[in-house]
């Protein structure tokens, strides 16, 4: 499976002399191959070309991994891999 992602940045009203017209930035990948990884490497990258800083894209990353959706035992498990505490396990 070939994914592309494609972030197109207009000029802005405020912009100057100096700054481009806008642009483009694609980020492509062959992810036939790929783990689970390797797609949050590609999605990080898209949200950091999109202007999303390191720290936020961090905590999308851990919200996504750490909510009321996903399964309490499965949320300990990695929580244990990864060395974290879960702050619902401080009352047990």
């Amino acid at each position: 499976m070939k994914l592309s992602i494609t972030i197109k940045h207009e000029r802005s009203s405020f912009a100057t002399i100096d700054d481009p017209d806008g642009y483009e930035v694609t980020i492509a990948g062959d992810m036939s191959d790929c783990s689970v990884h390797g797609w949050f490497e590609l999605f990080g990258a898209a949200l950091g070309a999109a202007g999303f800083p390191e720290k936020v894209i961090m905590r999308g990353a851990c919200q996504l991994a750490f909510n009321d959706c996903r399964p309490m035992d499965t949320m300990k498990l990695v929580a244990k891999e990864y060395d974290l505490q879960l702050k619902e396990l401080d009352n047990d």
